[in-house]
């Protein structure tokens, strides 16, 4: 069951690493698989579930990456 919940997030978190440019990365998914495990377990009826990263998370995170970036250098642009 570990392992199952540590390999999605190590992949996943080098992948949001490399788009990115390392501003979220292996550490942030691993402490946010941790926490929503262990939420999820506490609250819910089923703390057996296996949650984790996914391809369209993945997306959406690049996707508001280059949206936020594009804002910022547009914003500094104007000063």
């Amino acid at each position: 069951m570990f392992i199952a919940c540590l390999a999605p997030a190590l992949t996943f978190g080098g992948i949001i690493a490399d788009k990115t440019n390392n501003r979220l990365g292996v550490n942030e998914m691993l402490i946010a698989a941790s926490v929503n495990g262990f939420l999820f377990a506490f609250v819910s009826g089923q703390p057996l579930l296996i949650l984790g990263p996914t391809g369209p998370f993945l997306v959406f995170e690049e996707m508001v990456y280059d949206v936020s970036k594009s804002i910022i250098e547009k914003q500094f642009q104007r000063n």
